[in-house]
């Protein structure tokens, strides 16, 4: 689950076997999205999931690695990085 305006948690925006757990997840009818944002690499499925739940609650991931960045630039969101804002 990720946190949303710091007040609760929300799903993720997606479910995967092996990785989300149950009642913490959705069930997604967008499989293209996360597999875009997984690029055939399994070892990204966490990383898809945080694009994925960003893009379903329609808010910005906030992340430093370019490469998630770009492909989560590519489905229209607005990402945030710590470098940007000195954090």
């Amino acid at each position: 689950m990720f946190a949303m305006e710091l007040t609760h948690l929300v799903p993720t925006g997606a479910f995967v076997v092996g990785v989300s757990r149950l009642g913490w997840a959705r069930l997604a009818d967008d499989a293209e999205a996360l597999e875009e944002q997984r690029a055939g690499n399994v070892d990204r499925t966490r990383d898809a999931l945080v694009a994925v739940t960003a893009q379903y609650e329609r808010c910005s991931p906030i992340t430093n690695d370019k490469r998630m960045a770009s492909r989560a630039k590519s489905r229209v969101l607005t990402v945030v990085t710590s470098i940007e804002h000195n954090v």
